[in-house]
C-alpha cells in the first residue's frame, strides 16, 4: 500500500483564521522500506520466470521448429527464419532476466559477490568462514546491507573496512571501520529499514569508529 497522505492539523494566525498545518508521517521511511523490498522480491521473482520457464518453453519451440524444416525440406528456409527470431527472443529473455535483479550474490553466492566487491577498493579486507546455506534471496538482502555499511564507512573517510562473515546455524556478519561516526546511524537508517524487511538484525554501533552487525537467522519450515 502507498503511503496515506500526511494528517493535517490547524493553527491559529492573528486574524483568528486557522491554517492547516501538515504533519510529517511517522512510518514514511518504514512503508518506503517496505515498498522498495516487496518489489525487489518481485523483480526477483519475474527474472526467475523468465530464466526458469520461457527461456526454455521458446528453446524447446526452436528444437521443434528444426525437426519440422528437416522432416519437410521445402520449408526449410522459412523454418530456418524463425528459428533465428526464436534465438534473438531467448537471448533477449536473457538480458532482461539479468537486468531484473542484478545482485551479485544472486548469481554467484554470498562468499564470491563480497570477494568481487572487497577487491574493488584497497581499503576493504575481507573474511569469510561462514558455512550456513543460503537461499539466493537471503544472499542478496545480506549483500545488499554488508555493501551499504562499508559503502557508508568508505564515504565518512575511512582507510581501514574490515568485513567479517561467520556462522553455521545463521549467518553473522560484522562491518567495522575507522571513518567519521557522527552522523552514521542516520546515514544507514534506510539500510537498517531495508535489512529489516527482509528479516534480518541490523545493529550500528558508534565509538571512536563504527562498527555495523547483520545477523541472519535461517528460516526452519514450521511443523504440522
Amino acid at each position: 500500500m502507498w503511503p496515506q497522505p500526511p494528517a493535517e492539523s490547524c493553527s491559529g494566525s492573528a486574524d483568528g483564521v486557522k491554517v492547516p498545518v501538515a504533519r510529517p508521517l511517522a512510518n514514511d521511511a518504514e512503508q518506503l522500506a517496505a515498498l522498495c523490498h516487496l518489489l525487489a522480491t518481485k523483480l526477483r521473482s519475474a527474472s526467475r520466470q523468465l530464466h526458469d520457464n520461457v527461456g526454455p518453453l521458446l528453446s524447446v519451440a526452436g528444437l521443434r521448429l528444426q525437426m519440422l524444416g528437416a522432416d519437410a525440406p521445402g520449408a526449410k528456409a522459412g523454418v530456418d527464419e524463425v528459428a533465428q527470431l526464436l534465438e534473438q527472443a531467448i537471448q533477449e529473455i536473457r538480458t532482461v532476466s539479468r537486468e531484473l535483479h542484478r545482485s551479485p550474490a544472486d548469481q554467484i553466492g554470498l562468499k564470491n559477490a563480497l570477494l568481487r566487491f572487497a577487491e574493488q577498493n584497497p581499503w576493504l579486507s575481507l573474511s569469510y568462514s561462514a558455512t550456513a546455506p543460503l537461499p539466493s534471496a537471503d544472499a542478496a538482502a545480506l549483500y545488499l546491507a554488508a555493501t551499504e555499511a562499508a559503502s557508508a564507512g568508505l564515504r565518512a573517510g575511512a582507510s581501514r573496512v574490515r568485513i567479517s562473515v561467520t556462522g553455521s546455524a545463521g549467518v553473522r556478519i560484522r562491518v567495522a571501520d575507522n571513518g567519521r561516526a557522527p552522523g552514521r546511524k542516520r546515514a544507514l537508517s534506510v539500510s537498517r529499514l531495508l535489512a529489516k524487511q527482509a528479516g534480518l538484525g541490523f545493529e550500528c554501533m558508534t565509538g571512536r569508529g563504527t562498527i555495523v552487525s547483520i545477523r541472519y537467522a535461517i528460516r526452519r519450515p514450521a511443523r504440522g
